[in-house]
């Protein structure tokens, strides 16, 4: 992996974690996911349109369908974790099961060749992200439905870095990024139409004000990065590297929402850290 794709990869996972504690700071999180794909999809809409025009192949078509169909589940089962489970507690759950299982995904049909070194750095962060889960969940009252939701959503995140990779390729970043957005709003909200209505949404708005264009543009834009930084490096090296999200994701569920603060959510930050080092270096 190249310092270039490392450092696209360590800012997406910044910005997917900061994006994501506002998701969890909000009260109606259904309806404040609507609101921030509307505005996603919104910025994206105009690339949609150019590549629609210039034309898109049935393989693009079909892995835009695919992704942008996992991105509305995944929306959905995050939506819920965070109704039920603390920031610091489902996000390293669903951060942790995504690069243990795209490693099997990306070897069994990307047909991706990982190194020693690399096997040894995904192995570190692996260990280091489901060390730290327990050491999360400690003294923290969690439902069985926070906990299912994250399992969930760590395996449709390592499902759509396969499917992601494989449009990237087809059509390039920004255009596969963009036609999926468009379209995972619009599946988001065949999901989601019968338990939404105007008045959640507009109380919704009321109290988020900003916050919805905000993660719109960030889940956006941090996505965007990522799938750059696919195009050079494999999936089985970007996904695990990019769950370094979690230090993120830990910090921001203690400090700026407040939630139990545990010296175990800090102890695996060297392994994940020698990991992403391992796999900048080698992989």
């Amino acid at each position: 992996m190249t310092p270039t794709a490392l450092t696209l990869v360590l800012v997406s996972a910044a910005l997917h974690a900061y994006w994501n504690s506002l998701v969890k700071s909000a009260q109606d999180k259904a309806a404040f996911t609507w609101l921030y794909l509307l505005c996603s999809s919104a910025l994206a809409l105009p690339v949609a349109v150019v590549t629609l025009c210039e034309g898109v192949t049935a393989r693009g078509w079909t892995f835009a369908v695919c992704s942008g169909l996992l991105y509305a589940m995944y929306f959905v089962s995050a939506s819920v974790m965070y109704e039920h489970g603390e920031l610091s507690v489902a996000y390293p759950i669903a951060r942790g099961v995504a690069p243990a299982l795209s490693i099997v995904w990306a070897v069994l049909f990307l047909h991706e060749q990982v190194s020693l070194l690399g096997v040894l750095g995904v192995a570190l962060i692996v260990v280091a992200i489901f060390a730290l889960a327990p050491a999360i969940r400690v003294g923290e009252a969690n439902s069985f439905r926070a906990i299912r939701a994250a399992l969930f959503t760590g395996l449709l995140t390592s499902i759509y870095a396969n499917t992601d990779k494989l449009g990237t390729l087809e059509i390039g970043p920004l255009r596969f990024v963009c036609l999926c957005y468009v379209l995972s709003f619009a599946f988001y909200s065949a999901f989601a139409s019968a338990a939404i209505r105007r008045a959640r949404l507009s109380a919704e708005l009321q109290r988020a004000r900003w916050r919805p264009l905000t993660v719109g543009a960030l889940s956006l834009g941090s996505y965007w990065l990522l799938l750059i930084a696919v195009l050079t490096s494999n999936v089985s090296y970007v996904v695990p590297l990019r769950s370094t999200a979690i230090l993120f994701g830990v910090a921001l569920g203690t400090t700026t929402l407040g939630e139990t603060r545990s010296a175990g959510k800090w102890v695996c930050a060297v392994l994940m850290l020698t990991g992403a080092a391992l796999i900048a270096l080698r992989g």
